[in-house]
């Protein structure tokens, strides 16, 4: 790993566009790891890289070259912001789905303290989420009411979700 990405494939002696490349949306799982172990330093530096890559660039680009961070292949590719929100959705707000709703367990660094994201839509619900400080221990509200970290599948209509460090 350096300022441009995660190596996908650092065996291989060739370059091409998966041997030494770094691709944003393939190291999403790596960010979701590392908010869950608590990894904020690593969840930043994922974070950073590719801020850094997409300012750099202007877009999203598919394949960045991990030795030179030159953006060299498929601009505007979506599914590598999909990736790169990912980041946020699931490592920062550690967030989980099954059956019975969605879960929460924030990972945040202290350079993303008191972020706010609106109108994200679940099920029947739109939820608008604010962080209120940093790091992995959060108390968890719903429209004011403590929550023990689950947002009901069965939710309706619009709810602020706070998180209070």
């Amino acid at each position: 790993m350096n300022e441009f990405g995660v190596n996908v494939f650092p065996y291989r002696e060739e370059t091409n566009h998966f041997c030494n490349a770094a691709w944003v949306v393939w190291t999403s799982g790596m960010a979701a790891a590392a908010g869950r172990e608590g990894r904020l330093d690593l969840l930043m530096s994922l974070v950073a890289q590719q801020v850094r890559n997409s300012v750099m660039t202007k877009t999203f680009y598919e394949v960045i070259d991990y030795r030179t961070g030159k953006a060299w292949r498929w601009p505007g590719q979506l599914w590598h912001v999909a990736g790169f929100i990912s980041y946020f959705l699931f490592g920062v707000l550690g967030i989980e789905y099954d059956e019975r709703g969605m879960s929460f367990a924030p990972a945040v660094p202290k350079t993303l303290r008191d972020l706010r994201l609106d109108n994200l839509r679940y099920r029947e619900a739109v939820l608008d989420i604010a962080v209120h400080g940093f790091g992995t221990k959060f108390r968890m509200t719903c429209d004011g009411e403590q929550v023990d970290g689950l947002i009901p599948a069965s939710l309706t209509g619009k709810h602020l979700i706070e998180f209070w460090s």
